[in-house]
């Protein structure tokens, strides 16, 4: 997994919280702004949280800094159609400045930035 660090990026919604297995996760998208060959264009990023007590300090239009594992996703539809996804398993992610881990993640395993 490639490691990805998002700074500066928006919630696109409010948060919502979902049962994946017999667990509870946080998931939310953002947007990040990308300036390639003098042009703007929006790359969203689908964000996955294992603290789901980020629901109540978040919500659409909050700018936020998250840093995670990229993890690729492969499935079919019901047309039986392939989708390929992107998403972000985030181990550290802050807020205003108010740094949030993820009560998951072990303390040697947090990033530096």
């Amino acid at each position: 997994m490639a490691m990805v660090v998002l700074s500066s990026v928006r919630l696109a919604k409010d948060p919502e919280v979902k049962n994946f297995g017999g667990k509870e996760r946080l998931v939310f998208s953002v947007a990040e702004t990308v300036f390639a060959k003098g042009e703007k264009s929006t790359r969203w990023w689908n964000i996955i949280h294992y603290d789901t007590k980020l629901a109540d300090l978040i919500g659409k239009g909050c700018v936020v800094t998250v840093i995670g594992d990229l993890q690729a996703k492969v499935f079919k539809d019901k047309v039986d159609f392939t989708i390929f996804t992107k998403e972000l398993s985030v181990g550290t992610f802050k807020e205003k400045g108010a740094e949030k881990v993820a009560a998951e993640t072990p303390a040697e395993e947090e990033n530096p930035f």
